[in-house]
C-alpha cells in the first residue's frame, strides 16, 4: 500500500514537470532552472537586465517609445539652454508643459533611467517656472529613479540651493558624491573628467568638485581687513569669496589673461560665458562680479591663505593682475572670522559662499551652471523664482486652454516677473494702464523697467571696463537705446557711450548716431 501511494505521487510529479516545461517559448525538458529567490545559484538580476525587462514589457510600444523620445529631445533642449546661460522662453516653457502632461501616463512604463529624464524635466520646469519645492521634489524623484544618471544628480544639488536648504544641499551632495571622496580638498574641476550623461548632454557642473564637510559651518565676517588697508564690512549681506593662494593661480593665469573677460562674458542673462568657452575659476568670478557687484545684498572678496610670510609674492600677484574685488588674508591676525579657511587645502581657486549669517551654503567650483544660479539668487534675493531678472527678457507665458489648466499646480509667480514687482505689473494689460499713463508726465510716462534694469547694469559696468572690457556695457546700452528708444534711459545710455575713450569708441564702432550727437 506504502508503495503504491509513493509510486503515484512520482507520477504525479513527473506529470506536472512535463506540462511545465512545456509551456514558454523555447523551453524544453532540458531547460534550466529559473533564476527565482530562495533558489540555489539565486542572483540578483542586474541593471541593464532590470531595464531589458522593462524594454521587453513595455518598450515596444510605440506610445512609450515616443513619449520617451519626446521627453530626451526636450530634456536635450533644455539643458543646452542652462549651459549656455539662457532660460526657456515663455513659449518653450509652453511646450514643456505640454510635454510632462502628455506624457505623464506613460512615466511608470519607462525604464529607470527613462523616468529620471522625465523627472529631471520636470524639475527644471518647475525651477524656471518659480517653484522650487516642487523642483525640489522632482529632482529627488529624478534621482531615486536612477542614481548613476549624472545629470538627476546635478540637478537634485542645484534644486536643494534653489530651496535655501543647506541641510538638503550637505545631504544631496553626500549622497551624490562617491564614497570616501570628502577629504577637505578642493582640486579643479577642469582638470577632472567628468561623468557623461547617456542622453548625450550633461549639465556643465562637476558635481563631485563640492566639499560636502564645509556645508553648514559657521563663518561670520562682520569686518575684514584688506590687504591696501581699507575695511570691508559684509555683516548682514551674503559673501561670496574666492579662495586662492600663489600655487592655485600659478599655472592657471597664463590662460587667464590678467582676469580679463573673454568673449561673451558679462551679457545680458542669467550669468557669463554665454559663448559655451570653458572659463577659468578666476574668470568665472570675474563674471559674477561684473554682473552683480552693484548688488546691496552680496558683498564680493578674494581671500588669499598662504601664510603672512608670502605677503610680497601676494602682493605681487594682485598687482600683475588687477582684480577689482577686495582682498583679503586668511591668516592675518586682525582676520580671525577667516581662520577657518587658513586651512584648506586647494589646487585650483575655491569659490565659498556664506549666507547673511555666516553660514557656509556653497564650496566648490566657482565655474559652471550652479554657480551661476547661486549668484543670481544671493545678488537679486529672489527666493522664489532665481530667474526672475533673466525671465525678464522673456514675454508672459500666454494662458493654456481652460481644458489644460489645473488650478491647483498652474499658480506660480509668472516667470517674466521683474525682481520684487508684484506679477500684476507685468501683466496687466495697456488698457488698465491707459489711465495710470494719462496721470502721469515726464519721466513717467516712459518709464521702462527693462530699460531702467539695463542701464543700471551698463552703467556699474563702466565702472570696471578699464579692467573687465567694454564691450558688455556697450552692448547693453545699445540694447537700450535700440528697443528703448522713447525712455529716459536711452539719453542716459548715450551719455555713457560718449563718457567711452575715444579709443575704445572705435574699437567697439561706437557711432555719432548711437550717442545723440
Amino acid at each position: 500500500m506504502r508503495k503504491s501511494f509513493i509510486l503515484q505521487n512520482i507520477a504525479l510529479v513527473l506529470l506536472f514537470s512535463s506540462s511545465a516545461w512545456s509551456v514558454g517559448e523555447g523551453l524544453g525538458p532540458m531547460a534550466p532552472a529559473m533564476n527565482m529567490p530562495g533558489q540555489p545559484g539565486y542572483s540578483e538580476p542586474s541593471r541593464s537586465n532590470n531595464q531589458l525587462d522593462y524594454r521587453q514589457r513595455d518598450g515596444q510600444d510605440p506610445k512609450v517609445q515616443a513619449a520617451v523620445e519626446d521627453i530626451k529631445a526636450k530634456l536635450t533642449s533644455v539643458i543646452k539652454l542652462i549651459n549656455e546661460a539662457n532660460a526657456p522662453s515663455s513659449s518653450e516653457m509652453g511646450d514643456i508643459e505640454k510635454t510632462i502632461k502628455s506624457n505623464l501616463g506613460y512615466a511608470n512604463r519607462m525604464a529607470p533611467t527613462e523616468k529620471a529624464y522625465f523627472q529631471t524635466l520636470a524639475a527644471w520646469y518647475n525651477y524656471f517656472n518659480g517653484q522650487p519645492k516642487k523642483a525640489r521634489q522632482s529632482a529627488m524623484a529624478a534621482f531615486q529613479a536612477d542614481k548613476a544618471e549624472i545629470n538627476a544628480k546635478i540637478t537634485l544639488i542645484a534644486m536643494a540651493l534653489a530651496n535655501d536648504d543647506t541641510r538638503s544641499l550637505k545631504s544631496a551632495t553626500t549622497m551624490t558624491k562617491p564614497k570616501n571622496a570628502d577629504s577637505g580638498t578642493f582640486n579643479d574641476p577642469t582638470q577632472v573628467q567628468m561623468p557623461t550623461s547617456q542622453l548625450g548632454i550633461t549639465l556643465d557642473f562637476n558635481a563631485d568638485s563640492l566639499i560636502p564637510s564645509m556645508l553648514g559651518q559657521k563663518m561670520p565676517v562682520s569686518s575684514a581687513k584688506c590687504i591696501n588697508g581699507t575695511t570691508l564690512t559684509p555683516a548682514g549681506k551674503t559673501l561670496y569669496a574666492i579662495i586662492w593662494n600663489l600655487a592655485s593661480i600659478g599655472e592657471a593665469q597664463a590662460a587667464d589673461q590678467g582676469g580679463a573677460m573673454m568673449p561673451g562674458m558679462g551679457m545680458p542673462g542669467m550669468g557669463y560665458g554665454g559663448s559655451g568657452q570653458q572659463l577659468t575659476p578666476m574668470q568665472a568670478f570675474a563674471g559674477a562680479f561684473q554682473k552683480h557687484f552693484s548688488s546691496q545684498s552680496v558683498a564680493f572678496l578674494g581671500i588669499n591663505i598662504d601664510s603672512a610670510e608670502q605677503a610680497p609674492a601676494i602682493m605681487g600677484a594682485l598687482a600683475k593682475n588687477a582684480w577689482p574685488w577686495a582682498q583679503a588674508m586668511a591668516n592675518d591676525s586682525e582676520n580671525s572670522a577667516l581662520a577657518v579657511l587658513a586651512k584648506t587645502k586647494i589646487s585650483s581657486p575655491m569659490l565659498v559662499v556664506t549666507s547673511a549669517d555666516g553660514t557656509i551654503i556653497y564650496a566648490g567650483s566657482p565655474t559652471g551652471v550652479l554657480p551661476r544660479i547661486l549668484a543670481q539668487k544671493v545678488a537679486t534675493g529672489a527666493a522664489s523664482n532665481l530667474e526672475s531678472a533673466v525671465k525678464e527678457y522673456a514675454k508672459n507665458k500666454p494662458e493654456a486652454p481652460a481644458s489644460e489648466v489645473n488650478t491647483a499646480e498652474t499658480q506660480p509667480t509668472p516667470a517674466v516677473a521683474p525682481v520684487n514687482e508684484p506679477a500684476a505689473q507685468v501683466e496687466a494689460s495697456p488698457a488698465t494702464e491707459e489711465p495710470q499713463v494719462k496721470a502721469h508726465k515726464s519721466e513717467e510716462e516712459t518709464f521702462n523697467p527693462q530699460a531702467s534694469k539695463l542701464y543700471e547694469q551698463a552703467r556699474g559696468q563702466m565702472k570696471t571696463a578699464k579692467v573687465l572690457g567694454y564691450r558688455a556695457p556697450i552692448d547693453m546700452c545699445r540694447t537700450v537705446i535700440r528697443d528703448y528708444p522713447e525712455t529716459p534711459e536711452a539719453e542716459k545710455c548715450r551719455q555713457l557711450l560718449r563718457e567711452v575713450p575715444a579709443a575704445k569708441r572705435q574699437q567697439f564702432g561706437v557711432t555719432n548716431e548711437e550717442m545723440g550727437q
